[in-house]
């Protein structure tokens, strides 16, 4: 049986990512997520949950990186 202590810790980053993504529904956001890009392959009924925690800390990362500020003079 898998831990159930890991589901809030889970949920709590899955929030993270998706306030910095409001605009996608939830569904949307698992898809991109689960979705492999180069091969077009979907892993969303495969994926073990700490393989998804680990691209949602990345995507994370990379958002907070990104500048969203719009520069007046721009």
């Amino acid at each position: 049986m898998r831990d159930s202590k890991r589901i809030k810790s889970f949920i709590e980053k899955l929030e993270q990512l998706w306030v910095l993504q409001p605009d996608l529904r939830l569904g949307q956001l698992i898809y991109i997520l689960c979705h492999n890009k180069e091969t077009g392959e979907s892993k969303q009924f495969f994926m073990e949950d700490e393989d998804l925690e680990i691209i949602i800390k990345r995507e994370i990362e990379y958002l907070n990186k990104m500048d969203f500020s719009i520069s007046i003079n721009d």
